[in-house]
């Protein structure tokens, strides 16, 4: 398969039929759009038409390297002396009731025509339409370098969807030969509910915003060479957004952990979705910052070690608000890692006043006696 980025590896995290049935019902619910990317002929186009089946939804698929921007865009049309923009039909259709619009061959389009799916895909609007309230939009396509004529991955048309990989198991297609469907039981589906939805989300934002402030190089605002060059994912402010709306809507779905990891990562790509996910483990049973600011004796110290690594990053923070806290907290780790943060709290100076100073100095002094004593 020839989607492949830089040193060879895949661009985009890679899922079968299954996998992509289930970022399917992600989309639906959430309202973000996927794309998959995939060799020819391994069925994204009927997946696409069988999952709109299965959700009671009409389907369309739309061919963009078959129009004009305008045809999607909208006709300039006078009705009454006034101007509106009226989609070619199967759009319409896609305004009027609930559908799967699914996008084919989508890197076989002019720039022109991958500015107008944007809006299409992002904002939900078709000329001066938007999109009915059930209809989704999924894109397929096979990669660029597979493509007949194929353009290039726009990057911002990229920012506008998560981006997968479909590559079938031997097993789904040996499924498909065999005429046995492969669907998702529908009691392994759980029921969608919208606010829970909506304060799951909330929730997710501010674990990101905490997680973001243990490792500022979450958020990329600027494109990296690899989503530069090489067609890659980034971890922009909107694709953060975009990727844990997918990743909420897939986990309260009950969709297999892999594939909700996955959907985020077809986001922001896999270092970033990787550091978030480290850094939400070691949250799991670490310590608040702000405990640890106010009472720097008493609060928690995980029993694990791995978690009490995960205090080398957190300690660090601490640190430029209240260097004694910092060191009063570093102290009652395990004795090696305790060490190991004293060496880099040594040369952080106070700011300000602190509760703590008094009881910090006494720590800081003996800190750095076992370390000229090399002691552990």
């Amino acid at each position: 398969m020839a989607n492949n980025g830089s040193n060879g590896r895949a661009l985009y995290p890679t899922v079968g039929i299954l996998g992509m049935l289930w970022a399917l019902v992600a989309s639906m619910r959430s309202k973000m759009p996927v794309l998959f990317e995939g060799s020819p002929g391994v069925g994204k186009s009927s997946v696409i038409r069988q999952f709109a089946l299965w959700a009671g939804l009409e389907s369309e698929m739309l061919i963009p390297s078959h129009h004009d921007p305008v045809d999607v865009a909208g006709f300039p049309v006078v009705q009454n002396g006034h101007v509106s923009r009226e989609p070619m039909q199967s759009v319409r259709r896609a305004c009027e009731k609930g559908t799967v619009l699914g996008i084919d061959e989508m890197w076989n389009c002019q720039a022109s025509m991958q500015a107008v799916l944007q809006e299409l895909m992002l904002d939900r609007k078709a000329g001066d339409l938007l999109l009915h309230a059930d209809t989704m939009t999924v894109g397929a396509t096979n990669s660029i370098e597979e493509s007949t004529g194929g353009m290039e991955r726009a990057l911002a048309l990229r920012g506008r969807v998560a981006m997968l990989c479909l590559r079938p198991t031997t097993d789904e297609v040996l499924a498909y030969f065999r005429r046995k469907p492969i669907a998702i039981p529908a009691a392994e589906i759980a029921p969608h509910d919208a606010v829970a939805y909506e304060d799951a989300v909330e929730v997710s934002m501010g674990n990101f915003a905490a997680c973001a402030e243990f490792d500022e190089r979450l958020v990329q605002v600027d494109p990296t060479e690899d989503a530069l060059n090489n067609g890659a994912q980034y971890g922009s402010p909107r694709n953060w957004e975009r990727g844990l709306r997918l990743w909420v809507a897939s986990m309260l779905a009950g969709a297999p952990e892999d594939v909700s990891w996955k959907l985020l990562a077809g986001c922001v790509g896999d270092s970033c979705m990787v550091g978030f996910r480290a850094i939400t483990d070691l949250r799991n049973g670490m310590p608040q910052p702000q405990d640890i600011l106010s009472a720097p004796d008493k609060a928690m110290v995980p029993g694990d070690r791995t978690k009490q690594i995960g205090a080398m990053i957190l300690l660090p923070r601490i640190a430029e608000q209240d260097v004694f806290a910092a060191w009063i907290y570093s102290a009652r780790l395990q004795p090696e890692i305790g060490l190991a943060l004293a060496r880099a709290l040594q040369t952080r100076p106070p700011k300000g006043s602190s509760p703590h100073a008094a009881a910090g100095q006494r720590v800081r002094v003996a800190q750095l006696a076992k370390l000229a004593a090399g002691r552990v």
